[in-house]
This record gives structure tokens, sequence and C-alpha cells, in this order.
């Protein structure tokens, strides 16, 4: 059996938009399929067949796409969907004629949507229309907020919604009178939406895509990995860290980095330019789950996802100086909240195999701020500045 072909994103988006109910198949779900706990809601025998029939029989409902992920499509994060493409006790429940594609709100892993004109037809989804919003948290409704008209909101846990999918159901089919009903539920959305769509009402599972909606933060996949690092000069990094202990630093920035995320609030937080990948076990002891990502290093040089602080210790200077607004840009988008950065103003010891000094780009601390006033930061704050070193905190306000 071969997994199965599924309508392009903005076909998905654009059946959504002429009236079509979405229920979106992601990893979560697909673990509930298989009988294990998602992030958000915890194994339960009903939903898992509730899934089940909506994978097998779901095509059989009017004006209603079930949605799973694009696997056939040249996506970033290959390693992470191959298992669920192969299992054989996933395709045999894909056998319907047409399914949505679920990377509708997942420029993560279709950064071919990151761009204005996509995120225009979403928009019309609500646009100046009254909405009907079920979702744990708040981010989604925020969004929706800018463009809609009155959002009536059905309150939800944060987890394991599952558990009142009843009361949840009846109470958006009691207000509903002829309003779309978005949702943000995990697992239970899917089958929520599912449910509305069997009652004839329009019932659109967008889960995360309000993370990726917001203006500061959408756009954060829209870089090529060309416009972050030119080809030659990536080869050359990774030959340095494949035979050196190239930046094995971040370790030592550790504590004042913790430091800042509790003050945040988060223990979301990713290393931007890893290096050597000293930093992250460091913050796990310290309770901070950190993601990695370095272009230099293969196994991490995936676009990341977004987090609530970015990080980049001893990086800034090694940025191609052609594409510092590129890089800084980027560093920008993939922050929810802020940025911890130090950065290098002198030359370094090393030289690269090209014979360049390893600190392509050496400023003063005024130029820094200036750079990262330009990449969109509002609040910045030089913490610490040497002649050797300056360390800069930003946040969005």
């Amino acid at each position: 059996m071969r997994y199965p072909d599924t309508m392009t994103e903005a076909e998905t988006i654009n059946a959504a938009v002429a009236g079509f109910s979405l229920a979106r198949f992601g990893d979560g779900e697909f673990n509930i399929v298989f009988g294990r706990d998602s992030v958000s809601q915890r194994y339960d025998r009903a939903l898992q067949l509730e899934l089940l029939n909506i994978l097998d029989y779901g095509h059989q409902t009017p004006q209603f796409l079930a949605c799973i992920p694009n696997l056939n499509a040249d996506i970033p994060r290959r390693d992470f969907w191959s298992p669920f493409k192969r299992a054989p006790g996933l395709l045999v429940h894909l056998q319907s004629p047409r399914y949505g594609s679920a990377f509708i709100s997942r420029p993560d892993n279709a950064p071919w949507i990151d761009e204005p004109a996509y995120w225009e037809t979403v928009r019309l989804l609500w646009r100046a229309r009254d909405v009907i919003y079920v979702g744990g948290s708040a981010v989604l409704a925020n969004v929706i907020a800018r463009d809609a008209g009155a959002i009536q909101i059905v309150a939800c846990p944060l987890r394991d919604a599952y558990n009142q999918i009843d009361r949840i159901e009846n109470e958006c089919a009691s207000r509903n009178c002829g309003r779309p009903v978005i949702i943000a539920l995990g697992a239970a959305g899917t089958a929520l939406a599912a449910r509305l769509a069997r009652r004839g009402i329009h019932a659109l599972d967008l889960g995360h895509i309000g993370t990726f909606m917001t203006p500061e933060n959408q756009g954060a996949f829209a870089f090529d990995p060309d416009d972050l690092t030119t080809p030659q000069y990536r080869e050359l990094i990774r030959k340095a860290h494949r035979e050196t202990n190239w930046g094995r630093g971040g370790a030592s920035w550790s504590d004042p980095i913790a430091a800042f995320a509790k003050e945040l609030g988060t223990t979301d937080v990713l290393d931007y330019g890893a290096g050597g990948r000293t930093l992250a076990p460091a913050l796990a002891a310290q309770g901070i789950k950190c993601k990695e990502y370095d272009p230099g290093v293969p196994e991490i040089s995936i676009d990341p996802k977004i987090a609530d602080l970015v990080v980049s210790t001893d990086v800034f200077e090694h940025i191609e100086p052609a594409l510092i607004p590129n890089v800084l840009r980027h560093v920008y988008l993939k922050a929810r909240k802020a940025g911890y950065f130090v950065i290098a103003k002198q030359p370094a010891k090393k030289i690269l195999a090209d014979g360049r000094n390893a600190h392509l780009s050496c400023h003063p601390t005024e130029w820094w701020v200036e750079q990262l006033a330009a990449a969109g930061w509002t609040s910045i704050k030089v913490v610490k500045d040497e002649w050797k070193k300056c360390v800069v905190k930003c946040r969005k306000v």
C-alpha cells in the first residue's frame, strides 16, 4: 500500500472558503490512532474509533474533508514523518478517494505556504463574519479578532478536551445560526469538526495556525537556506564543525539565559546557531527545553520551529555580511517573546579553510543595535558592553 496523495494546501484552503468543513490529522492524532497519548490528549479508545471512522468514511459526509499530512510533497522534516508514511496499520485506513492537506496550518512542514497571499486567503474564512471559536488557547482567537465580526467563545480545557466533547458539540450546535465554527483543540478538535460537519455546520479544525499568522511571526518559514548562508560558506562551516571543537561555548551562558527565560515565564528556548550543542543540555539541567538550529550542523539544519525565547551566543559575528539583514529578520520571526544575543566584536583566532577570519562581521555595539532594530525589535537593551563582546536583550512589545 502507498501513502495517498493529498490536495495541495491552497486547494484545501480554497475548499474551506467555499464551505467545506475540515478535520486535520497530524502526529498527535496519528498517535491516538496507534493507541498512544498525544501532547494534549491522553489516549481514549472512543476517540481512537472516531478518528479511524473519519479516515475510513469521512469522504461520505457532504462538504467535508479529512485532512492528512501532505507527505508526498518535498517537505523539510522527512525523517520525522517517515514512520507514519510507512506504517501498515495506518495505510490500511487511508483508502478514501480524496484527502485534504493537514499542512494548511503548518508552514514549518509546508514552508511554501508562508507568504502573504496564502494568509489572506485563510483570513477569508472569518473576515467580517460572526464566528464561534473553540479552543483552549487564545492565540488563534486573537488573530481572528483582527478581522472578524463578533466572536463567541466556547470554553474548553487545554488538555484532554475529548472528555467534554459532547458538551462542547452541543454548545456549538446551539449557538451556530449559520456561523462557522473555528477549532483549535488538538485531537478532540478533529473529532469535533467531523461531528459538526455531519450536522451540517461549517466546522474548521485549524489548530496551531494562529501561531504562524501573528504579525510578529508571519514569514518565519519563508526563507530559503541560501537566503541565510551561501552554499560555499555552509560547506566551510560544516567542515569546521566536523574537524574541530568549534562553537562549544554556549553552555557558559546557560545561567543568564535561564534567568531571562524565568523572567519571561517560559521554558521554550531556541538556540539559533547551536554549533557544538552545549547549551541545550546545560539548560535541560535547569528544566528548560531548548531546540537547536545551525546551518553548519546537518542534523539540526532544518528550519526550526518558533520559540518563546531565541538565543544566539557568539553567532552573529559569523554571518556573511551581505546576509546579515536576512539572518537577523529570521531570528526575529522565530521568537514569540524575546531574544538574548551574545556578539563578539573583535577578529577571531580561528581562520577558515578559505583564508578568511572566522569572524566575518565585526562591528561596534551601536551598529548591531541598529541592525536589530531594523530586523523588527522594538525593545533593545544592551546589558553588557565590553571591548570584546556585547550582550543584548530584546523583547517584542
